[in-house]
């Protein structure tokens, strides 16, 4: 990383560098997309006046160097506070067909899903969410979370980091 940039590279297993590409604010998540595309977590400021610099999803083509699709979660999704690192979007995980992402915010404790096609926002779960909890548990089901990913139909793992002084 550099002044911002980081350089993402392919390397085989006998460690020769199959691709690189130098990306603007790439952080936290970058994965295959496709037939020979990526996509990752950015930054972008391009959000309303107050709510400062917020994630974007990029689907970046790794033989044109260009972007194809992006999204910005400020563009669907206005947070109360607009404080320095109000979302921390961490992870991204494609369900089934590539028509939605699963994508993790973290400074937020919710998990969203996002149609490709459209942007909308289909769900949000975790605090405030959309979703009431059902095994009688109260409070917020996940705090601060990490690396969420969809194993199956209906459920979701995570790494809950929890929040010191929130709930025991």
């Amino acid at each position: 990383s550099d002044g911002g940039k980081t350089w993402p590279a392919i390397i085989d297993l006998e460690g020769r560098v199959r691709w690189e590409a130098q990306l603007e604010k790439e952080h936290h998540e970058i994965l295959p997309w496709g037939d020979g595309a990526l996509m990752y977590l950015s930054q972008t400021t391009d959000c309303p006046d107050g709510i400062g610099e917020t994630a974007t999803v990029v689907i970046h083509e790794r033989e044109t160097q260009e972007t194809s699709w992006s999204w910005s979660l400020c563009q669907h999704y206005t947070p109360a506070n607009g404080e320095d690192d109000w979302d921390h979007t961490n992870a991204i995980d494609p369900f089934p067909g590539g028509g939605a992402l699963l994508l993790s915010v973290r400074n937020l404790h919710q998990l969203f899903k996002v149609d490709v096609a459209s942007g909308a926002i289909l769900w949000r779960l975790g605090v405030q969410g959309d979703f009431a909890r059902t095994d009688g548990g109260v409070g917020a089901p996940f705090l601060r979370q990490h690396a969420a990913a969809r194993i199956g139909e209906g459920r979701v793992i995570l790494f809950d980091n929890g929040k010191e002084g929130v709930r025991e």
